[in-house]
């Protein structure tokens, strides 16, 4: 996920991140303080699917086994260390989903009641999304960013046949960039039957 850190220097409104380096010891009570943050999520650089993922607060309850999850894990990988945003448990995480450089469609997907993870395979449900104008501004400036780090460092490569966008809502009510998903994404063509055409017609153009 260190992709994030790039985007976020060519202007991505980015979740708040505090980049934990394998091996280094922290103290987790501290960071929060700093922050101004009364809850916390760990999850690590390299993972998928909620894998070793953690909310926690900052009671002492919640700082021991925050610590205790990290402790395990940070011998062995890089970690992140983020706010947690309330939002997710009742709003969820909106995905935003491109092809060739255009929006195809949104999508919403929804934990279930007390949870935050919102992939389906912990039961979680999606259905079609249409993003106000202020939320539209704010995925589109993630794509301006990529835009520009992509002609940055790949100037040859040209637009990306697809992207989808996947976003969750700050404290203020603002989307904040959570990933990028790149490579091979679900795309949920089932909540609009048009997408699939969107696709093939941005592919033609792309190998056009």
């Amino acid at each position: 996920k260190t992709y994030l850190r790039d985007l976020e220097q060519w202007g991505a409104p980015l979740t708040p991140t505090v980049w934990l380096d394998q091996g280094t010891e922290v103290n987790l009570a501290e960071v929060l303080k700093e922050r101004g943050w009364s809850r916390g999520f760990l999850k690590p650089v390299v993972g998928a699917t909620a894998r070793e993922t953690l909310p926690f607060d900052d009671s002492e309850e919640g700082l021991a086994g925050a610590t205790a999850h990290l402790g395990r894990l940070l011998p062995n990988e890089d970690m992140i260390l983020q706010p947690f945003f309330e939002s997710v448990k009742t709003e969820g995480e909106y995905s935003a989903i491109y092809f060739g450089g255009k929006l195809s469609h949104g999508v919403q997907k929804i934990p279930v009641p007390g949870d935050y993870r919102v992939q389906d395979d912990f039961g979680a449900s999606d259905q079609p999304h249409t993003f106000s104008d202020e939320d539209f501004a704010r995925v589109q400036a993630i794509l301006n960013a990529l835009d520009e780090l992509i002609e940055e460092r790949f100037p040859t490569m040209g637009s990306l046949l697809y992207a989808r966008v996947d976003l969750l809502r700050d404290g203020r009510g603002q989307l904040c960039l959570n990933e990028l998903e790149l490579v091979e994404p679900s795309l949920f063509f089932r909540h609009d039957p048009e997408s699939p055409a969107r696709l093939v017609e941005a592919l033609e153009h792309y190998l056009s």
